[in-house]
């Protein structure tokens, strides 16, 4: 038996297998591995209930019988409860990134260093703490709760039937927002913009410049304002487009993971990105990372003059999302931790 709770502020209960029952974060991905997870799981094992959750703070209620998923938390923190409870799968990783790549004075750069001191600076007092935690476990002999990495799945998506990439319209796609630039000169952000403003800037000036030197490549770059993103492409539209474009530019978020990642992934698009985390289910990914925007236009043109390569790439696409980030796949690997880590426990007590 399994329970399922969301917790924000509070403890709601939730019933994955119920479409109608909504919440206030869209979680349709891990919708789909909860309602399959039951059948990989033993049922002489305990009774579990999983929590899905925003928080590394605190849960209200703990056990060695829940299971927890935090798919918040873009600062990479490990959860101070992680060994007041079973298990726990977190997105966005465990400890924070250094996202800068160099150290010049670029403004992408700039925001990164300052986005990964900041990460640091609040990430440590939660890695001190659960490594004290985890270390007491160990001199009393007690066995220490895992945490585990986990892809964050599609965010606001709709199930589509995979086009083949042939018969696909667009060419190249993005769609999203940019913070405006500040009109004040003594703003910061002026002079250290965010790494998410800043590396979409760079990204949509290279792919508008690629859009007009190459008039034969059908380019939809889509933008709006950050504070005018509710007139911004819908969940339906933005399906439908993505699905008929054969590459999708991947710009970093606030985080350098990101839903639109998976989200082109799993409608078989062509991924370009910037340098992807390393973590276990980005291993053999097959997108085109790119350290600087300014080599878009190069790497682009090389792409679309070998289309059986295109080809090719668009099916091992298909099968990694299929084998690596679906939500089978992710149900298979939480299910045989979660057996190993407390059903396994449960049984040699």
């Amino acid at each position: 038996m399994v329970d399922y709770f969301f917790v924000d502020s509070e403890m709601h209960a939730w019933d994955p297998h119920d479409p109608d029952d909504r919440l206030p974060v869209n979680a349709d991905y891990f919708r789909g591995v909860f309602a399959a997870m039951e059948r990989h799981l033993e049922d002489e094992g305990p009774p579990l209930r999983v929590f899905l959750t925003g928080r590394v703070d605190s849960l209200p209620e703990y056990g060695q019988d829940v299971v927890v998923v935090v798919i918040g938390d873009e600062c990479g923190r490990p959860p101070l409860y992680a060994q007041d409870v079973g298990i726990t799968f977190k997105c966005y990783g465990t400890t924070p990134q250094w996202e800068a790549q160099s150290l010049s004075l670029r403004p992408l750069s700039k925001g990164r260093i300052a986005n990964s001191l900041r990460n640091v600076a609040r990430s440590f007092p939660y890695v001190v703490w659960t490594e004290a935690e985890a270390l007491k476990r160990r001199m009393w002999g007690k066995s220490v709760s895992p945490v585990y990495e986990i892809p964050l799945g599609y965010n606001n998506q709709a199930a589509l039937p995979v086009k083949p990439i042939s018969e696909r319209e667009i060419d190249v796609f993005f769609a999203g927002t940019i913070e405006p630039q500040p009109e004040s000169l003594f703003s910061i952000r002026r002079w250290v913009p965010p790494p998410k403003t800043a590396s979409r800037r760079e990204m949509v000036r290279e792919a508008k410049k690629l859009d007009r030197n190459n008039p034969s490549l059908e380019c939809r770059i889509e933008v709006a304002d950050s504070a005018d993103d509710s007139t911004f492409m819908g969940r339906e539209e933005y399906s439908s487009v993505l699905m008929n474009s054969k590459i999708c530019l991947v710009p970093r978020g606030n985080n350098v993971e990101t839903w639109r990642f998976f989200e082109a992934i799993r409608y078989g698009c062509l991924v370009v990105a910037e340098p992807l985390p390393n973590r276990w289910y980005y291993e053999n990914s097959p997108a085109i990372e790119l350290d600087r925007w300014s080599k878009l236009e190069v790497t682009l043109k090389n792409i679309m003059n070998n289309q059986l390569w295109v080809k090719k790439t668009h099916i091992k696409t298909i099968k990694y999302w299929n084998n690596i980030c679906s939500e089978n796949a992710l149900t298979k690997y939480m299910a045989k931790k979660v057996k190993n880590s407390i059903i396994c426990d449960t049984k040699s007590d």
